[in-house]
């Protein structure tokens, strides 16, 4: 399940091939780009995926020591990056729509997701 609350994007990412521009094209653009205004003006801009490679069942020392939180609600397995500045770690959240999933959070400085057309990292 993904979890609620993203936003759709749209026209940020070039596609590995260029595809000819027909009236029926135009109009989905079109139509993927008004919903994309919407969905950012209904949910601050933020954008989440599946989190299944990120997430897994959560042990009870996981529960007893990533469930915690310090100030300001971070948890406490949950610090960040020197480097990039992002947040990264391991945490429980037991009030969150997965309450016995540890999760891990990588910076993005772990991201290898790559442009399908020139092949640079995003």
């Amino acid at each position: 399940m993904i979890p609620v609350g993203g936003a759709i994007i749209a026209g940020r990412l070039k596609s590995s091939v260029d595809f000819p521009r027909d009236v029926d094209m135009e109009v989905r653009v079109k139509a993927l780009a008004d919903y994309s205004v919407k969905s950012l003006k209904n949910h601050n801009g933020y954008l989440l995926g599946d989190p299944i490679d990120c997430v897994r069942d959560a042990t009870a020392e996981d529960r007893a020591h990533l469930g915690q939180f310090r100030g300001a609600g971070i948890p406490a397995g949950v610090g960040i990056c020197v480097d990039c500045g992002d947040w990264k770690g391991k945490c429980c959240n037991p009030e969150s729509s997965y309450p016995d999933k540890a999760w891990t959070l990588t910076c993005l400085c772990r991201n290898d997701n790559r442009c399908a057309r020139c092949g640079q990292t995003l």
